[in-house]
């Protein structure tokens, strides 16, 4: 099973309050000389009646850690072993596996591990193929360059090592998600890891149901991706169809109205902001530049626009995203208090 590393404490709540992308974690690594804080107190003493591993390390040694974890170390390039499995107490010498070298001796901290109530011993995970794990999942490192300060304080100062994000299936959930007049959102080859994550973020803060992307042509849920949504991603089911326009059919046999969201100001397209919408709905958002497609926009039931009143006449899709839940999510509260 293929493994993957993610960081930042919301991110790592995430997986331990929805986890929807159903990962496996690991074990957890976390640097011991941070201040500690009620949520990070909090990670530790869930993973820890889950049986999940806690490294606790000192911070010369977190660095080093992370650096094994996300560079690309030669050896690891060309096949070769990263590091032997040591057992560890949460060390704090200068010692720490790191690539092609044996630690000769470390120097135990059991109370550090023991504060944070995490095990007294654990095990590092193996890494045997570092760089076909990581893939273009994280930022470019040059074997041995040192991890820049704005990365090691993105971290904040934990990391977990999970399997990869596992799709949800379309046609399994359909059904609930029509009796409970949900709502979907369909992206129509959204290829930027940046909007990916910003689109994320914004279905999770405003309750949507799930996020429809395309095999081909779409950014794939990546461990980028979760970082940047601040762990959205591991909150919001994701679909991962072959057939944007095949699955529009689905959802409209299920009962779904379909929205596409358009720029145009022809008198068929609606005001966003005005429009009554039916629910279950889904609402389609095509790339910057190309918008939808011509097939998906035929399959749309409705063409809405966001009125915008200044000199700037266009927005970023992630933008639009927030404003069309926000509008649609607004309604469908108000026609909820009306019951």
């Amino acid at each position: 099973m293929n493994q993957e590393y993610l960081y930042g404490i919301n991110t790592v709540l995430a997986l331990f309050n929805v986890n929807a992308g159903r990962r496996k974690i690991f074990g957890l690594t976390i640097n011991g000389s941070k201040n500690r804080s009620p949520r990070l107190d909090e990670i530790i003493s869930r993973a820890s009646s889950k049986g999940i591993p806690v490294n606790v390390l000192e911070h010369g040694n977190f660095i080093k850690y992370l650096s094994n974890a996300f560079s690309v170390p030669k050896d690891a390039a060309s096949g070769g072993q990263i590091g032997r499995e040591i057992p560890v107490r949460a060390s704090g010498g200068q010692n720490c596996r790191v690539p092609g070298q044996q630690t000769d001796a470390i120097r135990q901290q059991p109370e550090r591990a023991s504060a944070y109530g995490g095990p007294k011993y654990v095990n590092y995970a193996s890494r045997q193929s570092n760089a076909a794990k990581l893939g273009s999942d994280f930022p470019r490192r040059n074997p041995g360059e040192y991890l820049s300060e704005e990365f090691l304080s993105s971290t904040q100062g934990i990391v977990a090592e999970v399997s990869n994000y596992s799709y949800s299936e379309l046609d399994t959930d359909l059904k609930a998600l029509s009796e409970k007049k949900g709502l979907l959102l369909l992206l129509d080859e959204i290829t930027d890891v940046g909007n990916f994550g910003s689109i994320l973020r914004n279905c999770s803060a405003f309750g949507a149901d799930g996020v429809i992307i395309t095999k081909n042509r779409s950014v794939d849920a990546n461990s980028r991706v979760s970082k940047i949504s601040s762990g959205a991603m591991e909150e919001v089911k994701i679909y991962n169809v072959t057939n944007l326009s095949k699955s529009i059919e689905l959802l409209k046999e299920n009962g779904f109205w379909i929205y596409g969201t358009s720029s145009s100001d022809e008198k068929n397209v609606l005001n966003a902001g005005d429009t009554e919408y039916v629910f279950p709905a889904a609402v389609v958002f095509g790339s910057e530049g190309k918008g939808m497609g011509k097939l998906v926009e035929s399959k749309c039931d409705f063409l809405v626009t966001i009125e915008m009143f200044g000199y700037m006449q266009s927005l970023n899709v992630s933008t639009s995203s927030g404003i069309m839940l926000f509008l649609m999510k607004r309604y469908q509260n108000s026609l909820l208090r009306q019951e």
